[in-house]
């Protein structure tokens, strides 16, 4: 993990200091700097050859759809650059991450070169450590083995001791499912549970049954006695239980493996007068190497880390597509208010495009927050200037107050059917045609309504205004009742969402009814 780290650090390092004279927008985090600057420098040089790492023909389309009239290389390298900074942020801090978890399981290593093991006072207690034996020809063999402290005389409690020696056969037992049918190891400990006493094991017949509760199977059952001696400082305690060994179905393997365990279990007892236990250097005549296994997650945290990185930036693309899903679901909501507003301002004696500038001045007086001379419209190139693009978006979302023609507030006021038509009448007074404004409002929303809206628009130049108020009427009554329909379906989804919820509920109810009348039985 440590190379690993050190190769992603070095890249890192490497890419700050070519990217230090990039340019970095003032709307971008503090922390997040240096990596926005590697995010330039990076999509520049991909650029430059060509790699199909920045190309994706449903971006390119739903960045175009989100953010009409702006630049298309502009969007997509502001669109790219943005997570592909993000994915070095999680990369970078995923690798610190992964090599402190390495150090920290390194710091936990108590086996030192020549094969010995520190010993704790009383106040740290035992410590468990994993070690692995490696032989010539046995292979490797993983052991977990409780250190103990350097033994101190404890003292007794007669009621605890009690109570101890009445729950002793359950803490023995292990795998075991009684006394009298004993077939792997039983569970002999110095200590048990949260009792302050130190117990002593001794087997009447260690060829079967050994003190540290290593048991050794007959071809026959062997009832064996084991002393046990309860002490807690002053306090002695000597007890007898009778247990009874049966032969299990032990492979060699697992023969060979009991012995050395075995083999490791008397060495420590051995040496608990000492400071260092000095681990066995042979075994069976052949040389014991001894390797302290850790627990050491710092490579699978930097595979998560990558992994969450590459996700960071694929999800990009699957959010930018949702957001242009529900700007389509946004600009049908509005659709009928639209028609409804051209045909009433129609019938009233407007022009289409009178009403159509009428409809947009409405909104952007709405949304900017100043009142607006009545009967005026719109003037070309003043109020008229919706903000567009990924730059824009970051301005608003920071909260601030904007005036209008410049920048607007995010929420509720920001609706994308109302900033297309002011984008259609910035079209008109740039000198774009009518019918051509239309008709690019029309392929812009790139939904059959407003196709449908802009195809009658147009028709209404080259025709004549001859029945297009009745026409208008017609879609605003047909916009009405399928706005209708899709409310009706919304409510229905949401009472099949809510099924799963009333469904836990009733559940919990029968619970808390059931229960009580189940304890009163």
């Amino acid at each position: 993990m440590y190379v690993t780290g050190c190769i992603v650090l070095v890249c890192c390092l490497a890419l700050g200091i070519l990217s230090r004279k990039e340019p970095v927008e003032q709307n971008v985090g503090r922390l997040l700097v240096p990596f926005h600057r590697m995010a330039v420098y990076l999509y520049k040089r991909i650029c430059i050859h060509r790699l199909p790492f920045f190309s994706s023909t449903q971006v390119e389309k739903d960045l175009r759809s989100l953010y009409p009239g702006e630049g298309k290389e502009s969007l997509k390298a502001d669109y790219y650059i943005k997570k592909l900074s993000l994915s070095l942020a999680v990369v970078f801090v995923g690798t610190l991450f992964g090599m402190l978890v390495r150090y920290n399981s390194q710091s936990s290593l108590l086996l030192d070169e020549e094969g010995n093991i520190p010993r704790g006072n009383y106040r740290k207690g035992s410590v468990r450590v994993q070690l692995k034996a490696d032989c010539a020809e046995n292979g490797s063999d993983s052991f977990q083995i409780e250190v103990a402290p350097v033994l101190l005389t404890e003292k007794e409690v007669q009621d605890l001791s009690e109570e101890l020696w009445n729950r002793l056969p359950e803490y023995i037992l292990g795998e075991n499912e009684a006394l009298d049918r004993v077939s792997c190891d039983l569970v002999l400990e110095e200590s048990y549970g949260e009792y302050p006493f130190l117990l002593e094991w001794k087997s009447r017949n260690p060829a079967v049954a050994g003190s540290t509760g290593r048991v050794y199977p007959g071809e026959t059952a062997v009832s064996v006695e084991m002393a046990v001696k309860i002490s807690y400082e002053e306090f002695v305690r000597e007890e007898t239980l009778l247990i009874r060994v049966v032969p299990p179905a032990l492979t060699t393997r697992e023969q060979e493996h009991a012995e050395l365990e075995n083999l490791l279990l008397r060495s420590e007892q051995g040496s608990r007068r000492e400071e260092m236990w000095s681990l066995p250097e042979e075994w069976k005549g052949e040389k014991v190497s001894w390797q302290q296994e850790v627990e050491d997650y710092s490579m699978l945290l930097w595979i998560l880390t990558v992994v969450t990185a590459v996700s960071v930036y694929v999800m990009s693309d699957q959010d930018l597509h949702r957001q242009q899903e529900r700007r389509k679901k946004q600009m049908q909501r509005d659709y009928p208010d639209i028609v409804h507003k051209l045909s009433l301002y129609a019938g009233a004696g407007m022009t289409i495009r009178g009403a159509f500038q009428k409809i947009a001045g409405e909104y952007e007086q709405k949304k900017a927050g100043k009142e607006m001379r009545s009967g005026k419209g719109i003037r070309a190139g003043k109020e008229m200037r919706p903000v567009r693009g990924i730059r824009a978006e970051r301005e608003m979302g920071s909260g601030k107050e904007l005036r209008p023609g410049k920048e607007m507030r995010p929420g509720k006021e920001l609706r994308p059917a109302y900033e297309e038509m002011l984008y259609a009448c910035r079209e008109l007074h740039s000198g774009v045609s009518e019918a051509s404004v239309y008709e690019h409002f029309g392929k812009r929303t790139g939904l059959q309504e407003y196709i449908r809206l802009s195809t009658l628009l147009t028709q209404n130049l080259k025709k004549g205004n001859s029945g297009l108020l009745e026409r208008l009427r017609e879609e605003a009554v047909r916009a009405g009742e399928e706005k209708l329909q899709g409310c009706k379906r919304l409510g229905e989804e949401a009472g099949t969402k809510l099924l799963v919820p009333m469904v836990l509920m009733l559940l919990v109810v029968m619970v808390m009814i059931m229960i009580p009348a189940f304890s009163t039985i």
